[in-house]
Formats: C-alpha cells, sequence, structure tokens
C-alpha cells in the first residue's frame, strides 16, 4: 500500500443521466507494466481489481470521484471469494463481467453483495447474453451498443429497461444517444458522453477586462497577492466559487476573506486555483465537464514538469488548463489572442510543438486510459511507469477537488 502511487495507473470514464448529468465514474485502473523489461502486468483482471479496491480504500471516493458513484469490474472468482466486503458499500457499483457464470454459487455471491449495501451491475450485455437470466439479480443492466446491430442493442435496452435501470454503454454520438434514451436507458457512458461537442467548437474567450488583468498579475514572476485579491473581488461571482473553494481547503481553520484565503493557499497554489476559475467563469458550454478535464489535464502536465525538475511547471499547468478550448489540445489563435502564455505554451497550443508539448499528449493519452501508447511515450520523454501514474492520480485528485 506504500507505494500504491507507483503501482496503479489511474483513469475514468463519466456516467451522465438522461440530462448529462454526472452521476458517477468507471474507474480505469490498469497495474503498471515494466516497460524497460518487457514484462507483461502481473495478473490480469484479479490484480487490476485488488488494485482499484486499495485503491478506494487507501484514497477514498473522495479524491477517485469527487464523492460520485464508483464503478468498479470485478471478476467472477473474487465475487466468490469474498474478497470485496471490507471495502466499504457505499457509493460503490460493482461490475458483473462478460466471463461471469450463470450458476447457483454465483448467484449467491451476488445476492450476498448486494445484501451487504453493494450495487452491482451488468456489463457489456448483448442479445441472447448467457447472464441475462442474473438480471433481476442486479441494479443495473449495462447494455452494450457497438459488441452488435445497433437495432438489435436497442430492442434488449427496451426488454430489460421495466426490470432494471439501463445503462447504454458505448455511446459515440447525440442520435444514438438519443434512441438509447428513447428505447428507455437512463443512463449514458461512451465517447459522446466523454468527449463533448464544445471542444470542436474553438471561439475566442472574450475575456472580461477584470479577468484578463487577473491572469497577467497572475504572470509576473512575483505574485503580489494584495493586488490579485483586489481583483478577485471586483468581481463578485469570482470571489464567491474562490471563497467556497478555499473554505473547502482550510476545513475548520477561520477565514476573514479573499486576502487571508490566498495567504492560506500560497502563491503556486494560488496561480492554479484562480486560472481555474477564470476559465470555469469564462467558458459557457457544458462548462463543469469542461473544466473538470481541465483541471486534471492541467494537474498531470504540472506534476510531470515538476517531475523533469524543469522551471516551467507553472507554464504546463496552464498548457493543460487552456487546451481543453480545440479538439485535441490544438487551439486557434484568436481563442487565445488575449491571454498572457509564455511563447512555450503558445506554441504547443497553436502548432501542437515545443518542448512542453510532450506532457500534454501525455495527458490526454492517460484521459483515454491508452495505457500501453502512454507507457511507451513516457518512456521515449524519461519518465517511468511510476511518474506517470503519480502524474495519473495527481490529476485526478485536482479534478475532484476543483468539482
Amino acid at each position: 500500500m506504500s507505494n500504491l502511487l507507483g503501482q496503479v495507473l489511474v483513469a475514468r470514464q463519466q456516467i451522465v443521466d438522461a440530462r448529462f448529468r454526472a452521476v458517477g465514474y468507471e474507474l480505469l485502473h490498469r497495474p503498471v507494466p515494466d516497460v524497460a523489461s518487457g514484462a507483461p502486468p502481473l495478473d490480469g483482471r484479479a490484480a487490476t481489481a485488488r488494485v482499484i479496491v486499495n485503491g478506494l480504500l487507501a484514497l477514498g471516493r473522495g479524491a477517485l470521484t469527487g464523492g460520485l458513484e464508483a464503478w468498479i469490474n470485478i471478476p467472477p472468482s473474487m465475487f466468490l471469494a469474498g474478497d470485496l466486503h471490507a471495502l466499504p458499500s457505499d457509493g460503490v457499483t460493482l461490475e458483473v463481467l462478460e466471463e461471469s457464470a450463470d450458476d447457483p454459487a454465483f448467484r449467491q455471491a451476488l445476492t450476498q453483495h448486494r445484501e451487504a449495501g453493494f450495487r452491482l451491475a451488468l456489463d457489456d450485455l448483448v442479445p441472447d447474453d448467457p447472464r441475462l437470466g442474473l438480471v433481476d439479480l442486479v441494479d443495473v443492466a449495462k447494455v452494450d451498443l457497438l459488441a452488435a446491430p445497433l437495432d438489435d442493442a436497442l430492442a434488449l435496452v427496451a426488454q430489460l429497461s421495466p426490470r432494471c435501470t439501463v445503462l447504454a454503454e458505448k455511446v459515440e454520438d447525440a442520435e444514438v444517444a438519443r434512441r438509447a434514451l428513447a428505447a428507455g436507458a437512463t443512463l449514458l457512458q461512451g465517447f459522446h458522453v466523454t468527449r463533448p461537442e464544445v471542444l470542436g467548437a474553438v471561439r475566442p474567450l472574450g475575456l472580461p477586462a477584470a479577468h484578463l488583468r487577473l491572469l497577467r498579475a497572475l504572470a509576473d514572476e512575483e505574485v503580489d497577492l494584495g493586488r490579485v485579491a483586489d481583483l478577485v473581488r471586483s468581481d463578485v461571482m469570482l470571489a464567491d466559487r474562490f471563497l467556497r473553494l478555499v473554505r473547502r481547503e482550510v476545513g475548520w481553520r477561520p477565514l476573514s476573506g479573499v486576502q487571508d484565503g490566498l495567504l492560506f493557499l500560497g502563491q503556486r497554489a494560488v496561480r492554479r486555483w484562480v486560472s481555474l476559475l477564470v476559465l470555469a467563469a469564462t467558458v459557457q458550454d457544458d462548462t463543469a465537464d469542461l473544466v473538470a478535464r481541465a483541471a486534471g489535464r492541467a494537474r498531470f502536465c504540472e506534476c510531470l514538469a515538476e517531475t523533469a525538475g524543469t522551471p516551467a511547471a507553472f507554464d504546463a499547468f496552464v498548457l493543460g488548463l487552456f487546451s481543453v478550448l480545440g479538439p485535441d489540445g490544438r487551439v486557434a489563435p484568436t481563442v487565445i489572442a488575449e491571454l498572457p502564455l509564455e511563447p512555450a505554451v503558445q506554441t504547443a497550443l497553436v502548432t501542437g510543438e515545443g518542448p512542453l508539448r510532450p506532457l500534454l499528449d501525455l495527458a490526454m493519452t492517460a484521459e483515454q486510459a491508452a495505457w500501453d501508447p502512454l507507457l511507451l511515450a513516457g518512456a521515449a520523454h524519461g519518465f517511468s511507469g511510476e511518474q506517470l501514474a503519480r502524474a495519473s492520480l495527481e490529476g485526478l485528485r485536482f479534478d475532484a477537488a476543483a468539482g
């Protein structure tokens, strides 16, 4: 457990309701293979599940999902062994995988876990699935919309929706989402959910003058916290969000106002949080999801820059933060024309090149849970699997705190 951060790579995929509000995340973890030796992951799905369980116990659901439901793939052997009963059941959905058998022993195991307070979901269901007899023992049926013809998959959604909650997974576009909801699904997961259309709709930020002055103040080598406090206070919404955020960070400590909060956070954290708040206050479309992705991506980049010992760690944070304003982290010059960005950040965002760009490419690869490409690309830039894992978890923590 002491080396947990070096043993696991972390990603998550959002699950939303019919109004596209986040209700949970499926956690996507994998053991880190030894890239240098070419050795494969140690123990397949069982090792994956154990790491996830240990991650939830050690890190807490708040760090991994921002307090929303955690959905976890569990191999049948762990249900049968009863390994999960030590895990807090509140806010946890256990996913029953496709290799699970519908037999008396497994049925009893599912019943015991449900009685212990866990929610259960049948994962990757398809028409004529041999696990369909287990539907009455679970809370959610996840229907795979890509593993069979779409009309057949939607017919299965309609068949199951009177019996339990149906989650349509691998939803690739708006039309498929519409048809899945019409068929009876109440939850959605897939590319259409996790990559909002706003990512492709680049447009100028239109920063209010006060926000632009604030970002310029943060770009100074020595931040004048008194000036920053005045600029934050000049925008009522920004000041309210900042104080709410800082109160969550300080816990029981008394907080007298904006400048007190700035002093508590310290110069580096102030740069992070206020930059994030400016982005959140400026972007209007799909703000919650976009800002959450920006937060995690920014911290991932910053963490790797710190690991590399570069003095441009805050520039790496800013790169990750504003990269969400364009598809694949490429932003039109008109979108960021007003921002006081360092030349290296501008180059990475506009041309996709420069010394900072590899950090952003690694962050976006991690978001997709593409572990083999991540480890290979990371090794090419001098990052070990342990360092990538730490950056991944740091990104999740910052994402959760920003939510």
